[in-house]
């Protein structure tokens, strides 16, 4: 590889001058003209930070989703006073972090925002379970404006809080309706089932479904977790059991845009519990999941696995001492993964850390990074981690260790090397490869019909506690806190290598775009 020098006096026909102080922006504005560059509009810079959001009550995020003007939205929960129910709690950011606005959502009882997702007019969807109406109607959708007003609320029949991993999903789908899958128990049954709902934009519901294994029938015990749209239909993640005293198996589930099942998947070993949760609908047109998995060796773990478009399984892996959650994986530009969680810091108390890991498309750990308090008292989780459309991350869950008492929102938002800026410490996740057994099911689809309105309560108020925050630096490609001509030789070696760092445009590709804009930014000393 020549050196930035070299390749100056090659192409450029200057001489080198680097190590020189006072000829360093003369040199790059030689290249800048020399390749008639202009100003491209990617991002030089980015902000990291690490806050806390919340009053001395209980409050946690459940999800997180980036919004249009490059801020970030999260959902979750709020204790509606100390040692009383909760409310669902959504908070609006700008791109530095600071909140825009908060708003607190419920009635007497328990009421729980899990998912949230910014529609295509700008305002915003989210998903929430409730036990404040009635017993049979515990599965919400509540669409608010740009400005966290609420705009309508609509409730379907499910059963809240119960059976398996937490919470309930939405997608916005393509038609601008919404797709909300979660788990429903019906009176006399033993068994509960998987939901899914389809809406119109107006949340008024096309159809409403729950599904029963074949073999199984009625004492049927699942639930869904997320769910994906394709082009034909959806794909949904959970589990399923013959009862609810019996191991679960982890579950893929393909249906068509009406709801009725194409094909299903169960993968599970015998005599031990996994539970599907977040999944991913992948670039090369499979998918990934991670599932809760007792099988792993204290103190515990996740399952990750990677499926082919039919559900066949090509990868799977077991992380050690991490533990996802139900909105905690996605694919980033360069088709690699971002997993959100946490980590078990000192076991004989099980007190634990945040967790972002980078993986390859495969699931194979490519870096790990926790975050928190580190602490024997108290405990940092990730609930919910995203890629950012400026090459970083974001994750959001829960912190005891610096927030107003109890736990408050916890947002952490890193480069693409996972930093943040402070309270972190990067770590070697333990990784072994182990397919799971799988066999395919029959899944059968039957009708529900529950479904009207409801009008919560909304009020507002939080804190806001900065933990750090400052302007990352994308052209100090080297990460030394300068930007220099080794930046620029860093750079050049990873764009003629074609390595995804060198995406600098963050549009999922190494092109001359990328390097048009690393030397505006070079130039710039940012």
């Amino acid at each position: 590889m020549e050196s930035f020098s070299t390749n100056l006096n090659e192409h450029f026909g200057v001489a080198s001058t680097i190590g020189k102080s006072g000829n360093r922006r003369r040199l790059t504005s030689l290249v800048a003209g020399a390749l008639s560059l202009a100003c491209v509009g990617a991002a030089s810079a980015q902000f990291i930070f690490q806050e806390a959001v919340g009053t001395q009550r209980d409050e946690r995020a459940n999800a997180i989703e980036q919004t249009k003007s490059g801020g970030y939205v999260t959902a979750g929960v709020r204790q509606s006073a100390v040692g009383q129910g909760r409310d669902i709690y959504v908070c609006r950011y700008a791109t530095d972090g600071s909140l825009a606005w908060d708003r607190v959502i419920g009635l007497t009882g328990e009421d729980a925002g899990y998912s949230v997702r910014q529609t295509f007019d700008g305002g915003f969807i989210v998903a929430a379970e409730t036990n404040s109406v009635t017993a049979t109607t515990g599965v919400s959708l509540l669409r608010l404006d740009g400005l966290g007003n609420l705009l309508w609320s609509r409730i379907y029949q499910g059963t809240p809080f119960v059976g398996g991993r937490i919470g309930v999903t939405v997608r916005e789908l393509n038609d601008g309706g919404f797709a909300l899958v979660g788990r429903v128990r019906l009176a006399g049954s033993a068994g509960q089932y998987g939901l899914l709902i389809r809406t119109d934009a107006s949340g008024n519901p096309l159809f409403m479904r729950r599904y029963e294994n074949f073999a199984f029938q009625a004492s049927t015990f699942g639930g869904f977790a997320d769910i994906r749209e394709l082009s034909d239909g959806f794909i949904i993640s959970g589990f399923d059991s013959p009862s609810s005293t019996a191991p679960r198996q982890a579950l893929l589930l393909r249906t068509n845009a009406a709801g009725f099942p194409i094909w299903a998947v169960d993968y599970g070993q015998a005599g031990f519990n996994e539970e599907a949760d977040s999944l991913e609908a992948t670039s090369d047109g499979g998918y990934a999941f991670t599932a809760s998995d007792d099988s792993v060796a204290a103190p515990g773990g996740t399952r990750f696995v990677k499926a082919d478009a039919a559900g066949n399984q090509t990868d799977a892996w077991i992380y050690t001492n991490f533990f996802s959650a139900h909105a905690a994986l996605r694919e980033d530009a360069h088709q690699d993964l971002i997993i959100g969680g946490r980590r078990v810091n000192t076991a004989a108390a099980g007190l634990s850390s945040a967790v972002l890991m980078h993986t390859k498309p495969n699931g194979s750990p490519l870096m790990t990074m926790a975050y928190g308090g580190f602490g024997t008292t108290f405990n940092d989780a990730g609930e919910a981690a995203i890629p950012t459309s400026d090459c970083g991350y974001a994750l959001a869950g829960f912190t005891q260790s610096f927030g107003f008492g109890l736990s408050d929102k916890y947002i952490v938002k890193t480069t693409d090397r996972l930093i943040s800026g402070c309270n972190e410490v990067r770590i070697t996740q333990p990784a072994d490869f182990k397919l799971l057994p799988q066999q395919p099911i029959e899944m059968r689809a039957f009708a529900l019909d529950l479904a009207t309105f409801w009008q919560p309560s909304v009020t507002s108020g939080s804190g806001v506690r900065v933990l750090c925050k400052e302007v990352w630096c994308k052209s100090d490609f080297n990460g030394d806190g300068f930007v220099t001509g080794e930046d620029f030789d860093a750079y050049t070696a990873a764009f003629e290598a074609g390595q995804i760092t060198a995406d600098f445009n963050c549009d999922g590709f190494v092109t001359g775009e990328d390097f048009d804009a690393f030397v505006v930014a070079f130039e710039a000393g940012c």
